[in-house]
């Protein structure tokens, strides 16, 4: 599924009483989804055959719950700013779009209906979102028309670091201690250097990688993640479709980085 997330529905809310278990406190205050597409747009696609750029799923999909529920857990250490892109033509996301941020140790939920699609980037808070190098979650939650799936809505998640790296994350299907679905834990800057002409000293590692479709490796800060997360283009190893239809809930980690 590359960059995932197909053709957005709602981001439902940021809520408490999530089903999911956390470590932390749910933070509530602000929104840590926004919709922000001015700053990331979907449409871009850095992942080929990833969530937003997804092969249409040819399997009768089980029917998955009303709505998809994404939880993302603070395990960084650090406040984390988000932003959310989605798709051209994608239904807006529902309620406060001002910029977000999660708490250290703070669970973030957001639900989808059918038909959503987009991305959501992160970085340490104490830099800001650039919109074209950070950390991203790629998802979408959309019927195939013409296909066995023209009724019924498909989870397709990836994790992608094909635009560049801020922040290791990983996704799960229901709790984090469920199926793993993509996403790569690894410290990249504690593996690797990042070279001078990548490193915007803001926090993430620019992948120059992006538009070279034709590659079939990672650059060497990226390769401990290759096969996990999209680390180049074609990477497609990082994308899972239609594997967390039941219960319909995401659990996506982002770990310590720097």
């Amino acid at each position: 599924m590359k960059t995932a997330f197909a053709t957005l529905a709602m981001l439902a809310s940021i809520a408490l009483g999530s089903p999911i278990e956390t470590s932390g406190p749910i933070e509530t205050a602000k929104p840590v989804l926004n919709a922000r597409d001015d700053i990331i747009p979907a449409d871009v696609g850095t992942a080929v055959n990833g969530a937003l750029d997804a092969i249409p799923v040819t399997v009768k999909a089980v029917a998955p719950p009303a709505t998809m529920t994404m939880s993302i857990i603070n395990s960084a250490g650090v406040v984390l700013t988000t932003t959310h892109g989605y798709n051209s033509g994608a239904v807006p996301v529902v309620g406060n779009s001002a910029p977000g941020t999660i708490a250290v140790g703070a669970t973030a939920v957001a639900a989808m209906q059918t038909g959503w699609a987009g991305n959501v980037a992160f970085n340490d808070a104490r830099w800001p979102i650039l919109g074209d190098v950070e950390s991203l979650i790629e998802g979408s939650f959309v019927t195939w028309p013409g296909t066995v799936n023209e009724n019924t809505g498909v989870i397709s998640l990836d994790v992608s670091y094909v635009s560049g790296f801020s922040m290791p994350i990983s996704c799960f299907c229901g709790s984090q201690t469920g199926k793993y679905l993509s996403g790569c834990d690894k410290n990249l800057w504690a593996l690797n250097p990042c070279p001078d002409d990548q490193n915007n000293a803001a926090g993430s590692c620019r992948n120059p990688r992006r538009y070279q479709a034709d590659v079939l490796s990672a650059l060497p800060f990226f390769s401990a993640c290759a096969g996990l997360a999209y680390t180049y283009p074609v990477d497609e190893g990082a994308d899972s479709a239609n594997e967390c239809q039941e219960p319909g809930v995401i659990t996506c980690v982002v770990y310590p980085s720097h």
